[in-house]
């Protein structure tokens, strides 16, 4: 995760909760000037307890949209700089804003950035290589987290001009609660 000295907060992990993945569901989408997006759903042997440290964020409504400029966290052990060999043994987090998706295609005019992608940084705060897969969590008013969005891709990491792209979760509800109530996953 790029930032500046100033944005990065390590997150230590006391209680490391390590499950093995049961099974997994995969859609799949092709989009123009990216060979396609992977949105993947997981079944854990358990479920995530708060009470045991685990970090839980709601679903976002359907479809909902997210305004520009909304304050949003991102995660990741990613590179804290391009030049790093290796990404972070520590999960670092950084605030970002929402961005406009005209200002973002503007600045990514090579790609197709679709509704199903969201931009977001600030400054030199931005996800960098290896925080793929990594949460965009943004708070309602009522203070609780919503995932908004899945690290996807950038360029570089913290470049003046540019931001990082993340899936819009809110586009896949739909598709998560079908995965999650029509038993995808074989028992």
């Amino acid at each position: 995760m790029a930032a500046d000295t100033s944005a990065i907060t390590p997150t230590y992990i006391i209680n490391a909760l390590q499950l093995n993945v049961l099974a997994e569901a995969l859609k799949k989408q092709a989009c123009k000037g990216i060979s396609h997006t992977r949105s993947p759903a997981i079944r854990l042997p358990a479920p995530a307890r708060q009470d045991l440290g685990h970090g839980i964020a709601c679903l976002p409504n359907p479809h909902q949209l997210l305004a520009p400029h909304t304050t949003c966290v991102i995660l990741g052990w990613g590179k804290k700089r391009p030049s790093d060999v290796h990404g972070t043994r520590i999960l670092h987090e950084a605030q970002v804003s929402t961005i406009q998706q005209g200002v973002c295609r503007r600045s990514y005019w090579q790609y197709a950035i679709t509704d199903n992608m969201v931009c977001a940084g600030r400054g030199r705060r931005d996800s960098c290589a290896g925080d793929s897969g990594g949460p965009l969590l943004c708070r309602d008013r009522s203070m609780r987290y919503y995932l908004q969005g899945i690290t996807s891709f950038g360029d570089g990491c913290g470049k003046r001009g540019k931001y990082g792209i993340y899936t819009r979760t809110a586009n896949y509800v739909p598709w998560m609660r079908a995965v999650m109530s029509k038993n995808y996953f074989d028992d």
